[in-house]
């Protein structure tokens, strides 16, 4: 599976930039539609299908293990970036 499209990963960049739980489960709930087959996803990510749909369309919090299994599910990749405090460009590593 991979994700389905730059505008996906635009959304989800977006979506974790802001720091909204509600906006990053809907992000990743629309990546999930989009890149195919739900039972196939939750097979690759190792995750009950049934898990992958109720931990992105409620209003709960999914476990960080469920959020980062599915993004890989869905051919994604989770990273961290340090950025600056002042909300400029981020720190490129060492």
């Amino acid at each position: 599976m991979k994700l389905a499209s730059t505008t996906c990963d635009d959304s989800l960049n977006a979506a974790f930039a802001s720091n909204e739980l509600g906006r990053i489960c809907r992000a990743i709930d629309v990546a999930v539609r989009r890149s195919g087959d739900i039972s196939e996803i939750a097979r690759s990510a190792k995750v009950d299908r049934t898990t992958v749909y109720r931990a992105f369309r409620n209003e709960g919090a999914p476990a960080f293990d469920t959020v980062a299994k599915t993004l890989r599910g869905c051919g994604g990749l989770l990273l961290a970036m340090r950025h600056a405090r002042d909300g400029r460009a981020p720190i490129p590593a060492a």
